[in-house]
Order: structure tokens, then C-alpha cells, then sequence
């Protein structure tokens, strides 16, 4: 996936917390509130900020987790594939062997069995390929759709705090 620090907003700051670090979010008596990390980074957000974070951060969690069960089926898949050509190799190799000691209705199964085990990995792989195009153009529709909606928000005279 891409994503473009900065693109589409006014300011961009990396920021890396240990998973240790500790981070609170606590009200302050102005209305708002303080997003802290550790005693070092105190950030202030307005009321309407800390409701842009909660309404977000159910879709958020949601996409992580999809996110995560994605990586994971993509890492199954290509083990499946690279698992299916070693076996489609192996396939070949006892089959010529078959065929060489005279055991031509073994082989020509073993044979058949083989490209069709091939022929499943090649689809495995361009299902895999395509996918992963339809993944970069959903990144890039989102990209473009955040960077319009936060010139949205700012035409219409709001702040915006994202998380896309």
C-alpha cells in the first residue's frame, strides 16, 4: 500500500511510541482534552476532535484487523503455490522415472496429476496478482477520497483530524 505523509494535509509529524510507552487520554478543564504519551508528548485536542477519534477508531480497528487477516491469507497462498511447484516438480521427476522403468500407466497419471496441480498454482498466482492490483487501486481511491474530504472539511471552515 502507499500512503504519502503530508499529502492532503496542512502538517505531517511522525511520531514512534515504544509499545511500552504509556498513552492516556484525559480530559483538561478548557473542554477539550490531552492525548499523552508517556510524560513526554502532550497533545491537546478539542471536543470535537476526541469525537472524530471515537467515531473512527471502530472502522480503524476494523481495517488492522483486516489488514492483518489479509497478510496472513496472501503469506498461506504463496505458501500453498511454492508447496503445489515443488510438489508439481517432484510429480515430473518420478513420473520420467516411471516411464523409464516401463510403468507408462503410472507415469502418465503421475503426469496428468502434475499439470493439473500446475495448472492450480498458476491460477492461485494470477488470482494473487490481480488481487494485489485491485488492492493498490482501493489505496489510491482511498488516498484520493481522504484527500477530499479533508478539503471539504477545511473549505467548509472546520478543522480536520484524520486517520486515512
Amino acid at each position: 500500500m502507499s500512503w504519502n505523509p503530508g499529502h492532503g494535509v496542512d502538517a505531517s509529524i511522525g511520531l514512534r511510541v515504544g509499545a511500552a510507552e504509556q498513552m492516556v487520554l484525559r480530559p483538561n478543564m478548557d473542554g477539550g482534552a490531552y492525548l499523552c504519551f508517556g510524560s513526554a508528548v502532550e497533545i491537546l485536542l478539542t471536543l470535537d476532535h476526541v469525537v472524530s477519534l471515537r467515531e473512527q477508531s471502530a472502522v480503524v480497528g476494523a481495517d488492522l484487523l483486516a489488514l492483518e487477516n489479509a497478510e496472513t491469507a496472501v503469506s498461506d497462498v504463496w505458501a500453498l503455490n511454492t508447496r503445489a511447484t515443488n510438489t508439481v516438480d517432484y510429480a515430473r521427476r518420478q513420473a520420467e522415472a516411471a516411464m523409464a522403468a516401463g510403468a507408462t500407466r503410472e507415469a502418465h497419471h503421475a503426469f496428468a496429476a502434475a499439470d493439473k496441480a500446475a495448472d492450480a498454482a498458476t491460477l492461485v498466482e494470477q488470482t494473487v496478482t490481480t488481487a494485489l492490483a485491485a488492492i493498490d487501486a482501493a489505496d489510491i481511491a482511498i488516498d484520493e477520497a481522504g484527500e477530499a474530504a479533508a478539503n471539504a472539511t477545511r473549505a467548509a471552515g472546520k478543522t480536520s483530524l484524520r486517520l486515512v
